[in-house]
């Protein structure tokens, strides 16, 4: 919801710097939608497979995406909304505490150690990634 704010101040003002950020969050966007698909698809081909490397790997890219989204937000509409509107402001305090509630740096460091034995071993369905 946060990012409907942007488009709708770009769509009531439109510049540059806002068409700018709102590129870069529309992009973030539509990959994160794309990886869900690829790894419900992972586990719907293979469901006795536990694909854990990439359920986690697709947790911390939503994490990280969900900052990217608060800051390039931020950065667009400057402070007024922060200020002046209380559902946005809301929006914006509710979202670092659920990010908050992740796995964050755990879930790095298990994605370390499966990585290096999916990268010889890719029984876990995964394509190798270390070969672009």
């Amino acid at each position: 919801y946060l990012a409907d704010y942007l488009i709708s101040a770009y769509q009531q003002k439109p510049n540059d710097y806002k068409a700018l950020y709102l590129g870069q969050i529309s992009t973030a966007l539509a990959v994160t939608q794309q990886y869900f698909y690829h790894v419900a698809e992972l586990i719907d081909s293979q469901p006795q497979l536990s694909h854990e490397l990439a359920i986690r790997q697709l947790r911390s890219h939503v994490e990280k995406v969900a900052r990217q989204v608060m800051e390039v937000i931020g950065q667009a509409l400057g402070a007024a909304p922060f200020c002046r509107n209380a559902h946005f402001a809301r929006l914006s305090a509710d979202l670092p505490v659920f990010i908050r509630q992740s796995h964050g740096a755990f879930d790095l460091q298990k994605i370390g150690e499966l990585s290096s034995v999916v990268a010889n071993d890719l029984t876990d369905g995964q394509d190798n990634i270390w070969q672009l």
